[in-house]
């Protein structure tokens, strides 16, 4: 991990994610169709496309000081908890439908995310998502159940809406 200091782009694209025992950083190793803890945390990525096969990313690109773009695939179900936490720079997110959970701490800190456009599928937003984030504008869909603690403190929100016929 800390031998890749000039990773500029990571294409992941084709590539499939599988469980493997072996530890990448002290106490992590890859699950099937999961990205996680500290992955690819703090390197110097610009550009990120995930895989097609990933189900859940967690823990894995925070504190990246310049990462600008993430291109997810359409088959992420959960962006856990502090997946893109205090990458300053990150300036979009690709979130398609299918997601149903944003963690905690997710985009805590993302000061550079002005816009993030949530899918319909989306159910739950965790404690602190996208607190000291850069968001301005946020509409929660009509599938969110639940929105936890902070969720949104101490950013830049200046526009929440929420989503005719919502279940909130």
């Amino acid at each position: 991990r800390n031998k890749m200091l000039n990773l500029r782009e990571l294409d992941l694209s084709d590539a499939e994610v599988r469980a493997c025992s072996y530890e990448y950083y002290t106490g992590f190793c890859t699950q099937d169709n999961k990205l996680g803890g500290y992955a690819f945390s703090e390197l110097n990525l610009r550009v990120v496309h995930l895989p097609k096969n990933l189900t859940e990313i967690t823990n894995c690109f925070n504190a990246c000081p310049y990462l600008d773009t993430v291109y997810c695939q359409t088959g992420i179900q959960k962006i856990g908890n502090n997946t893109f936490r205090d990458s300053k720079a990150l300036r979009y997110v690709e979130v398609k439908e299918g997601v149903k959970e944003i963690g905690e701490y997710a985009f805590y800190g993302t000061t550079g995310l002005e816009t993030l456009n949530l899918p319909n599928s989306l159910e739950t937003i965790g404690s602190s998502a996208f607190a000291y984030s850069g968001v301005k504008s946020i509409t929660i869909p009509a599938n969110v159940t639940t929105i936890r603690s902070s969720a949104f403190s101490n950013g830049y929100l200046e526009r929440l809406a929420f989503a005719p016929n919502g279940k909130l």
